[in-house]
């Protein structure tokens, strides 16, 4: 056996990475998770996701980025996938068996399921999401994103487990008003844009999640549409997120916006009487929930 693969095979998990640019990606990985990042949850399109993330990157504090449709689900689950694939007793079996073989060069063991180096793979994937999300302007260590979809509590918490410091917000509509706007951009392709059926459906699903969450981790940060016109109720915002400034002449300003849309009373009607109205209502809550506490502390 070649001292190459003899080297190799006695490496250690996250020993196995040595190339520079996985060391550097493990590095920035570690250097950035502590930092007060934002995660900014939104309830489905046109909900002013967009107009919220534009205030906060005008601070020149963060890089909040845009929707990243579901990329960080699926490594998160691709993870979770591999912690669960090195837990396995009889794959740490067959791969210590493995590496028996070839330090003897004779194979002559059964280890149909090894695989090696699992936790070294799991600290690159972790830190491929700091890397995704890090800032391409200079001097920026805090970094964010602005999504309009959720596939489930997963996501969520992993983000809160592996960024311990960071913070989260759910931005909502009213749906009576979100309706009209996201089925007259039905030619975008979001499918809950075709019928008021399915984009309830959707609301309820992930306004669900956002509850659930919030509900598990005693959060009220909840930011109606609305909220991003009135000065005061931005300023509570920026402090909660500990941004110290940012550019108010963007409170109030619609870069692409669609004008009223006509709601017939039957749709008026299904809205008022579904589930996703209801979780609108504990979402408004919750939202002058988060208010009335910010504006208590700052007078305290």
């Amino acid at each position: 056996m070649t001292r190459k693969f003899r080297n190799l095979f006695s490496l250690k998990g996250r020993s196995f990475f040595r190339d520079s640019k996985c060391t550097d990606a493990l590095t920035y990985h570690q250097s950035v998770k502590d930092q007060q990042h934002i995660f900014l949850y939104c309830v489905l399109g046109r909900s002013s996701s967009t107009a919220l993330q534009r205030i906060l990157n005008s601070s020149n504090e963060i890089c909040i980025w845009g929707e990243h449709h579901l990329t960080i689900d699926k490594l998160v689950d691709t993870i979770q996938a591999a912690e669960a694939l090195r837990d396995m007793p009889h794959v740490a079996e067959c791969t210590r068996l493995l590496n028996q073989c070839f330090k003897k060069n004779k194979h002559d063991l059964f280890y149909p399921n090894a695989i090696g180096n699992i936790s070294g793979a799991i600290d690159m994937l972790k830190s491929s999401i700091s890397l995704l999300l890090k800032p391409t302007v200079a001097g920026l260590s805090r970094f964010g994103i602005k999504e309009i979809n959720a596939s489930s509590l997963t996501t969520l918490n992993y983000l809160r487990s592996e960024y311990t410091k960071s913070q989260f917000a759910f931005c909502f509509r009213d749906p009576l008003v979100q309706w009209p706007s996201v089925h007259h951009v039905e030619h975008w392709g979001w499918e809950y844009s075709k019928t008021l059926d399915i984009f309830l459906q959707e609301y309820d699903r992930v306004s669900t999640i956002h509850l659930d969450f919030a509900s598990e981790h005693k959060l009220n940060s909840f930011i109606e549409n609305t909220d991003l016109n009135n000065e005061a109720n931005v300023l509570q915002i920026i402090s909660h997120f500990h941004i110290s400034s940012v550019d108010t002449a963007l409170i109030g300003l619609t870069v692409f916006s669609v004008g009223p849309q006509r709601l017939t009373e039957s749709d008026r009607l299904t809205i008022v009487q579904s589930k996703a109205y209801r979780n609108y209502k504990a979402m408004k809550l919750l939202s002058q929930e988060f208010y009335k506490a910010k504006l208590s502390n700052s007078n305290t």
